[in-house]
């Protein structure tokens, strides 16, 4: 019975053409919308990086850590979410774009698409290496070739008198008369 319009609260909207009398009027924003403010004439669709998944949100939720969000509008994770790929790792919340995963250093390597620390990026065994940075597996040393310490980006040459099989962490010495 008041003469004075009553706005939809924050996560619902009227359109501007429509009539609403009651507050039951108002439409509920739908998933992958927000609106943050009452009296809105329509809802937002939540940036890249950011997803809502529930009805009537005021806000969005900041894309998981571990991987991106590109996509505009998500309603879930499932929908926008991309992992990082072996190699790599993405400690932060809220990126929309690939260039959110950091490269594992000379050295280490991950095999885990989507990790979200530094952690997971192990140093190379002896007798393997990553020469470069971002790689998802350490490479064993060549035949001819070893490597004694751990997180080494390159292998060694095998000296002579001795031989080295593939994957040697130590020169083995060859044996009398050969």
């Amino acid at each position: 019975g008041s003469a004075a319009p009553t706005n939809c609260s924050a996560g619902f909207y009227i359109p501007e053409t429509v009539a609403g009398l009651q507050r039951r009027s108002c439409i509920p924003c739908a998933p992958g919308q927000y609106a943050p403010l009452p009296g809105s004439v329509a809802c937002s669709a939540c940036p890249a990086g950011k997803l809502s998944e529930q009805l009537n949100s005021t806000t969005c939720d900041e894309c998981p850590e571990g991987g991106f969000c590109a996509a505009t509008g998500a309603a879930s994770a499932r929908q926008t979410f991309e992992p990082c790929p072996a190699g790599t790792f993405n400690p932060d919340r809220g990126n929309l774009s690939s260039a959110a995963c950091r490269l594992c250093a000379p050295g280490k390597a991950n095999p885990i698409p989507g990790s979200s620390n530094a952690s997971v990026c192990l140093s190379c065994l002896p007798g393997s290496h990553a020469q470069n940075a971002g790689s998802a597996k350490c490479e064993l040393c060549a035949p001819g070739e070893f490597m004694n310490e751990s997180g080494a980006t390159a292998c060694f040459e095998c000296e002579q008198g001795s031989y080295c099989e593939k994957g040697a962490a130590a020169p083995l010495s060859c044996e009398p008369g050969t």
